[in-house]
């Protein structure tokens, strides 16, 4: 089989625009991006055309639209990826038959209407499905200039939720985290976009260090990996006055480090 097929994508969102655009540039076979007006109903004859030339279908749609769009679409010739962190590829085949399928998930927030290539490059992809969609996406992966991993959903199970749940604390709760920073930073007199900016790059400079390490512990600086108790206290005491209602994020995030602390003196 052709190693970059001929490809139809289903939801043309931020993730299926961007992802169609940076194919293209790679040289990747697209045949178009096809949304809701086309499929609803009976598909049109454009994306009835795509569908019976291309090899390769691949949803980029929220996950509770997978496995009813599946087999509106999906033929025994077909390929099929999904784009999902949470959704196994399995939802894929609840109700059709395509000849392989797979989940390539990218590590990676699409803040834009429509991304740029290299939003792409050096990005990681959670991979998991039958060997032959597998292929495919490893190699599309490629094509983008991202990296790959693989999940065992045999060895466990469950692992989809939980992978994604991780993704979610560490993308998602990072901005809940920085929006009570601005808070603090607020309380301190500074304007929320000025803070916001500030903290971007901090939160920034950091990201880059997790890149290289091998353990988040490895990268882990400030009061707390100092041991400097007297500066916890004092951010304590400050809270208590002008924000009491951080205090306990800050506590609870403050034991999460103390214990990784522990688990770098540990190694």
């Amino acid at each position: 089989m052709n190693p970059r097929p001929a490809t139809v994508l289903i939801g043309p969102g931020r993730l299926g625009r961007s992802l169609a655009g940076a194919l293209h540039a790679a040289g990747w076979p697209v045949l178009g991006v096809f949304g809701k007006d086309d499929v609803l109903g009976v598909p049109t004859t454009a994306l009835a055309t795509a569908l019976a030339e291309a090899e390769l279908v691949i949803f980029t749609v929220p996950d509770r639209a997978i496995a009813p769009l599946a087999p509106r679409l999906l033929a025994p010739h077909h390929l099929a990826l999904h784009m999902s962190g949470a959704t196994p590829s399995a939802a894929l085949r609840e109700h059709a038959a395509p000849k392989a399928v797979a989940a390539c998930h990218p590590l990676q927030s699409f803040g834009a209407e429509t991304s740029p290539p290299e939003h792409f490059q050096g990005v990681a992809f959670a991979l998991e499905g039958e060997p032959l969609a597998l292929g495919v996406a490893r190699e599309l992966v490629s094509a983008l200039g991202g990296w790959h991993f693989e999940l065992d959903l045999e060895t466990a199970p469950d692992g989809k939720r939980l992978y994604h749940a991780g993704c979610a604390l560490a993308s998602n709760g990072l901005v809940a985290l920085v929006h009570r920073a601005v808070q603090l930073f607020g309380a301190a007199g500074v304007p929320e976009s000025v803070a916001t900016a500030a903290l971007g790059s901090l939160v920034l400079g950091t990201a880059r260090n997790l890149t290289t390490a091998s353990s988040p512990a490895d990268v882990l600086t400030g009061p707390v990996a100092r041991g400097d108790t007297a500066v916890v206290d004092g951010h304590r005491d400050a809270i208590d006055m002008a924000a009491p209602e951080v205090r306990g994020i800050y506590d609870a995030v403050t034991a999460e480090l103390e214990d990784l602390v522990r688990h770098r003196g540990a190694r």
